[in-house]
């Protein structure tokens, strides 16, 4: 599984998600959890209903 994460955790406003990590143990999940993170992969990283491109 591939998360996107931002570089922030808890910001409520944050719509930028440029940083791809797979995933494959519990321990990956784990260290990408602590940030705001998304499933899915946008243009530029910018989270919208318009730039969505893929999730897997």
């Amino acid at each position: 599984m591939t998360i996107f994460t931002a570089q922030v955790a808890g910001q409520q406003n944050n719509a930028h998600y440029p940083h791809p990590y797979t995933v494959t143990t519990a321990a990956d999940l784990e260290a990408v959890a602590r940030l705001d993170h998304v499933v899915a992969e946008y243009v530029g990283g910018r989270r919208s209903a318009g730039s969505f491109m893929a999730s897997n």
